[in-house]
């Protein structure tokens, strides 16, 4: 028995040596986020606004690696009276596919991403949170400074779906419940650009 434990061992000892870790912080600007007001069925739109997100790249095979992914944004929705603070957060499982470098130096690696999870619209004033499937693809560049540090570059698009022309955003009052805002569609869109340093290790 101690023996075939051994043998186990010794098999599964190169898969664990092979795996490697990216942990990036980034930071960056996003833009996006279509809804209509539920009175008037005006469009309005969530303010661009900065963001902070951090990935851990879990690398299982050259070039290829699982990610897990999170993401912020503060924003606000400033087409309605009152304006409205929003949160929006994403919670993502992905797989990441790097390329061989290039340019003069041979040194910036392309990638492209692409995941599934959740998204968390959390609006101030008292109204409902949503919590959605939400899906993200996207793409970018790393240039290695060393062996354990690099720059990290992306550009990401997030598609958030909701049930269509559905109410959202609501809050219970004395006259019943209310909603402030609706799904113009079955999707929302949104789209952001980061920087920032990826650590391997």
């Amino acid at each position: 028995m101690m023996r075939l434990f051994c043998c186990l061992a010794l098999l599964a000892a190169p898969t664990v040596q092979a795996l490697e870790f990216e942990l990036t912080p980034t930071a960056g600007y996003r833009f996006g986020g279509q809804f209509e007001d539920s009175e008037t069925e005006a469009e309005v739109e969530l303010d661009p606004s900065a963001t902070f997100a951090l990935s851990l790249n879990v690398t299982y095979e050259p070039g290829q690696a699982i990610q897990l992914f999170y993401s912020r944004q503060e924003t606000q929705v400033d087409d309605i009276d009152p304006t409205l603070d929003f949160d929006v957060e994403y919670f993502q499982l992905g797989g990441v596919a790097s390329y061989d470098g290039f340019g003069y130096d041979g040194k910036l690696e392309p990638f492209i991403v692409g995941s599934i999870g959740a998204a968390w619209f959390s609006p101030g004033g008292g109204l409902d949170d949503e919590t959605v499937f939400a899906a993200t693809l996207g793409g970018g560049l790393k240039y290695p400074l060393s062996d354990r540090l690099a720059l990290h570059f992306e550009a990401r698009a997030y598609f958030t779906f909701f049930e269509s022309d559905g109410s959202l955003f609501c809050v219970s009052g004395p006259a019943g419940g209310q909603c402030l805002l609706r799904a113009s569609g079955s999707l929302i869109y949104q789209i952001d650009a980061q920087a920032g340093l990826t650590f391997r290790f």
